[in-house]
């Protein structure tokens, strides 16, 4: 089975890097945080060295048939002669830093694996993050989400960004992976979808005491005070990104950084986020699929009613159900990682995987 494949070809290339598991033990680096800090408020891209071409651009997008319009900010960075590229859809409370880290970049930056094979990365800030347009929360919708991902979508096909492409990939984590299968669902102008760091079933006491309940409006946080949101606009409470994390298996100085980088989402998101909605619309898609969780992810595994993430091959099967009947669909399951699969320990392995999957649809 591919599952067991790609499951397979993670743990080979985790056992041979020097901060992955070892003999059944993770350990993590005992660095001290030295990290200028204030230096990153704003994230550098981190893939400038990857041999592609980065830019910064911007796509207009409109909601609620045009009465609210605003740009959309995103990093396209393209490798000669690509016709692939990947749309990266961050999580709650994320920006594209998280796709491209501005720490080891050699390690952590997906951006920078992505490229390296050949492919071109659109890198975005989701709409009502910092740096894209902020309208009032209630217009900042799950719907509206996959709407402006459309939009999106037909710029990077149509040659409006200076170049078009033949193929269309959705990459996503976490609640980005749950607007790729609303998008790609509803309008199926998509070639492939990744959705890491989410599946169909979720660990709901997880979700709402380790993400809704360490949550407070943007307006209170010092960081986002002078933006002036409307309280609908949330971020996390100062030092809890360690709950997106495994603990035992990302670096401190992640954790840290993460902590001064995040952004803002919007309650209106989290609770238009309907379980039966996105059933539903995930059963239209009938595309190559690729699954990849940690087998200790906190918000669609291990609970009550949540996915079954103790091998690839379950996560597979898991999942299958609720995609169309001409889907392909694969797994990943990140032995000893939890919910940020691409920025903990194994990350180098887990994006290489990744990338595998991608180059074996054929792009």
């Amino acid at each position: 089975m591919q599952s067991e494949r790609l499951g397979s070809v993670v743990k080979q290339r985790a056992a041979g890097h020097h901060r992955l598991r070892s003999l059944g033990t993770w350990g993590v680096s005992l660095l001290p945080l030295a990290l200028p800090f204030a230096a990153f408020m704003r994230a550098t891209p981190a893939s400038a060295q990857s041999g592609a071409s980065c830019r910064s651009v911007e796509i207009d997008a409109e909601l609620t048939l045009g009465l609210v319009r605003g740009e959309v900010a995103g990093t396209l960075c393209v490798p000669p002669g690509a016709t692939t590229v990947q749309l990266l859809l961050h999580g709650f409370s994320y920006g594209q830093y998280y796709w491209d880290i501005p720490f080891e970049p050699e390690t952590y930056s997906f951006v920078r694996d992505a490229n390296a094979r050949g492919f071109a990365t659109l890198n975005i800030d989701r709409l009502g993050n910092v740096g894209s347009f902020q309208p009032l929360s209630a217009f900042v919708t799950m719907d509206a989400q996959a709407s402006v991902v459309h939009q999106v979508v037909e710029a990077l096909r149509d040659g409006s960004l200076g170049v078009g492409f033949e193929n269309v990939v959705l990459v996503g984590h976490s609640s980005g992976s749950l607007i790729a299968y609303i998008e790609a669902g509803r309008f199926q102008d998509v070639d492939a979808l990744v959705a890491t760091g989410a599946s169909h079933e979720l660990n709901a006491v997880n979700i709402a005491t380790r993400v809704i309940g360490q949550s407070a409006p943007a307006i209170l946080d010092p960081k986002f005070a002078a933006l002036l949101l409307d309280p609908g606009y949330v971020t996390t409470l100062p030092g809890r990104r360690g709950t997106f994390y495994e603990l035992d298996d990302v670096e401190p100085e992640i954790v840290a950084l993460d902590e001064q980088l995040k952004q803002t989402s919007t309650l209106e998101e989290a609770v238009t986020t309907l379980p039966d909605a996105i059933l539903n619309i995930s059963r239209n898609i009938n595309l190559p699929v690729l699954a990849v969780n940690g087998e200790l992810e906190p918000f669609f595994c291990n609970g009550l009613l949540a996915g079954d993430c103790s091998s690839s091959e379950a996560l597979r099967e898991s999942e299958r159900p609720f995609y169309g009947p001409n889907a392909e669909v694969d797994a990943i399951v990140v032995p000893g990682a939890g919910h940020n699969v691409t920025l903990e320990l194994d990350a180098p392995a887990t994006n290489a995987a990744i990338q595998d999957w991608i180059e074996d649809q054929g792009f």
